[in-house]
């Protein structure tokens, strides 16, 4: 008996946790921690907003740039990170596989994954999407020359 309760508890906690996430993939709202390159604040309403941080912001316009070129390995754009200073939300200087990360994430030009797949957002972008673009094109040359 406690077995058939469990389930039915399980399947309403996931039917729950559906609905909010098409609830808010409509309203366009970010639901996990912002990205680094924005801060998370709270707006007037007491909710939860992003914005740009515009220092860290700088930074990551400037690896995309570097990478971008061909001229840099994933490595070297790391340590360009490092020397200029980018840190994660914690404060500590970033890693390497941050680093790739961020050069993959489309939330800079106004998109996040949700379920695998590309949904806009509301705020504020500081990467072209033709540079995004260009980016995962040398990530993409690379990947196959290995």
């Amino acid at each position: 008996m406690t077995q058939a309760i469990d389930k039915i508890y399980i399947k309403t906690l996931q039917d729950n946790i559906r609905r909010s996430l098409k609830h808010n993939k409509s309203k366009e709202q970010h639901m996990e921690l912002a990205p680094i390159g924005y801060k998370s604040i709270r707006d007037e309403n007491n909710k939860i907003d992003i914005i740009v941080d515009s220092k860290q912001a700088s930074i990551i316009m400037k690896l995309f740039r570097a990478y971008a070129t061909e001229q840099y390995t994933i490595k070297q754009v790391f340590e360009l990170a490092r020397s200029l200073g980018l840190v994660n939300q914690q404060g500590n200087a970033v890693s390497e596989r941050c680093v790739n990360n961020i050069l993959k994430n489309p939330f800079y030009y106004g998109k996040i994954r949700i379920n695998n797949q590309l949904m806009p957002h509301k705020y504020q972008t500081f990467i072209e999407k033709s540079l995004f673009d260009r980016v995962q094109e040398v990530m993409d040359s690379r990947r196959i020359k290995k």
